[in-house]
């Protein structure tokens, strides 16, 4: 390991190369929602969006050349990745913190609670958790209007 830490936040039209690099490099943990959200980003189209916002959105940390954490937003859900010996140093703050800055995120996404330490980690970097119960009844409650609306609308269209 080297001091020689570098922070990339890819322009959009870079996120699935570098998802691509990410899933090469095993910046997840198998099982987990990162894997799936790489793979359903390489397998949509790179112009995706969600809410006027491309749907997925990737930050990479390197050891000189060796891809050693990502952060990930893919529609509405954030993950971070930091490989074991880089974790605990603030490489995963800074990369989380540098890709909120870039992609100007104030709110509207949710961190998924992964390995232990990983709730406190977005806590503290004010980003709401499945822990949240506040946070997850509002989202509840929009996605139950949203899906009632869409019922409603598939009533309307069935009977035409």
């Amino acid at each position: 390991m080297t001091s020689d830490i570098r922070y990339v936040i890819p322009d959009v039209n870079d996120v699935r190369f570098y998802t691509q690099v990410a899933l090469d490099h095993k910046l997840y943990v198998h099982g987990w929602m990162l894997f799936e959200y790489y793979t359903k980003t390489l397998d949509t189209r790179s112009d995706a969006t969600f809410f006027n916002r491309p749907r997925s959105l990737i930050g990479m940390a390197y050891d000189g050349t060796e891809p050693i954490a990502c952060v990930f937003l893919y529609a509405s859900t954030i993950g971070t990745y930091v490989k074991v010996p880089y974790r605990r140093k603030g490489i995963g703050t800074k990369l989380l913190n540098e890709f909120i800055k870039h992609h100007r995120l104030n709110d509207g996404f949710l961190a998924l609670n992964g390995i232990k330490g990983s709730v406190p980690f977005y806590e503290k970097s004010g980003i709401p958790t499945t822990r949240d119960n506040e946070y997850l009844t509002k989202l509840k409650s929009i996605t139950s209007k949203l899906r009632e609306s869409l019922i409603s609308q598939s009533k309307v269209a069935e009977r035409c």
